[in-house]
């Protein structure tokens, strides 16, 4: 296929964090995780604000009867629901669950992931609703201004769907973008309610009301504590929370706490996400790319600082040795098949799912590849002295995975293990303190 011949020579950069997994698992290697940048600057508070509480962008009135008669309107309206009870709740789920009913499995295809994306763009289409389902659950004591609502505009339409609830303003859309930037800055809450496709992404919105100073209210995201040090201050997982924010933070004697947020959000977002550091982010990542990740593949998982030479680094916090920023408690970020030898020190006990771990180290290296790991055993203390181990291990949790111990091996099928490796060597470690570790090294049998 013809994205398989241009791998090597083309660079993708994604703001949600499962599309730059699902185009590593396509063996797109040089696919990066990054932040929304803005061009935005900041602006001084205004004297006098326009807006206690705005909203820009399109919003309908809600989820109608016309939804029943579109595609999986069923499947639909439960992820809708399901959002708006949990703000934070994760919906790719609900799109692997709709490409598995079609297609029996799901596979990191080219075939699965346009099934997958087909559903989240149907999500993305209903995002209007959504947003409008959580306007109208707003306390009705709260004065919101929308600048926008309906897109029936953008095609020539006179007819203009509206919230009709007292408390809720119409302003027209802004085509001017130097006119948004002005009702952010006179809004003392801007309001963000992010759309259905996206559960990890920090929208733009979010970047620019920040960029310029402004003070705003956003749905919950996990990458947003990654981004700035005022990030519960600044987010709602309920309804309850965001009414609750909204009167706290319109409350006169709260205005200094919240210019100071304000403050904070601005230094934190200019610090990640202007041009500059953008930019410079995107032409590391190149650069690095054709020094690293056009060779066979050696992949440190966990590396931290200490990367050894010409592996690729792979860690959830960016620094100077890390190429690859990844949650590894999720799919791993490489095609299957793809790695020939994968280090893994001090990082497996920092991973919930002990099975999925070794489901995805199996699944993305090649036949007898070497898997080099090293973790604290629970026979010292090390396993469970430090706060952060949330997964437990020691010699005989190997033997699971291993084709010389069938009566384990075939037990842990039972449990969802897929793979199989053979066992080259094991032993035990003792280091100061009575921290036990046990060194593994596996060959992946395909």
């Amino acid at each position: 296929m013809r994205y398989k011949k241009n791998a090597e020579k083309s660079y993708h950069f994604c703001i949600e964090y499962s599309n730059f997994i699902d185009l590593k698992s396509l063996g797109l290697k040089n696919s990066y995780s990054i932040n929304h940048a803005s061009e935005l600057s900041l602006i001084n508070s205004p004297q006098k604000y326009h807006h206690d509480v705005s909203f820009v962008g399109h919003i309908l009135p809600g989820i109608t009867k016309q939804l029943d008669d579109l595609p999986y309107s069923h499947l639909l309206r439960a992820d809708i629901w399901n959002r708006i009870n949990d703000l934070s709740k994760n919906l790719e789920q609900s799109a692997i669950n709709f490409v598995i009913k079609k297609k029996g499995e799901f596979l990191s295809s080219l075939d699965c992931l346009s099934s997958k994306y087909y559903y989240l763009s149907l999500l993305h289409f209903h995002s209007q609703l959504f947003r409008g389902e959580i306007i109208k659950i707003i306390n009705s004591n709260i004065k919101i201004d929308i600048i926008g609502g309906d897109p029936a505009y953008l095609h020539g339409s006179q007819k203009q769907s509206k919230i009709k609830q007292k408390n809720i303003k119409y302003f027209l859309p802004l085509n001017d973008y130097r006119l948004v930037k002005n009702v952010y800055a006179a809004s003392k809450i801007n309001l963000n309610i992010t759309s259905l496709q996206f559960d990890n992404a920090i929208i733009n919105r979010v970047i620019d009301i920040a960029a310029l100073g402004g003070f705003l209210l956003t749905d919950w995201k996990p990458e947003l504590k990654n981004l700035t040090e005022v990030s519960q201050e600044i987010s709602y997982r309920s309804i309850e929370e965001l009414n609750h924010k909204i009167r706290y933070y319109l409350d006169p004697s709260h205005e200094q706490e919240r210019l100071d947020i304000a403050k904070v959000l601005h230094k934190n977002i200019m610090e990640k996400c202007s041009y500059p550091t953008v930019i410079e982010y995107i032409l590391q990542k190149i650069n690095s790319s054709q020094e690293t990740l056009t060779h066979s593949m050696k992949v440190d998982l966990g590396c931290g600082q200490w990367k050894p030479d010409g592996f690729i680094g792979v860690d959830c916090v960016d620094g100077k040795n890390v190429d690859i920023v990844a949650d590894l408690s999720k799919r791993f970020p490489f095609a299957d098949n793809s790695v020939y030898l994968l280090r893994g020190h001090d990082v497996i006990e920092h991973l919930p799912d002990r099975i999925h771990t070794m489901n995805e180290i199996w699944r993305v290296c090649k036949p007898n590849a070497i898997i080099d790991l090293r973790v604290p055993s629970t026979d010292g203390r090390g396993a469970f002295q430090d706060p952060t181990h949330v997964s437990f291990w020691n010699i005989n949790s190997f033997k699971y995975y291993c084709y010389e111990f069938p009566a384990y091996l075939q037990l842990c099928k039972s449990y969802g293990f897929k793979g199989c490796f053979s066992l080259l060597d094991i032993r035990e470690e003792n280091t100061e303190d009575c921290v036990i570790h046990v060194w593994v090294k596996l060959k992946v049998s395909k």
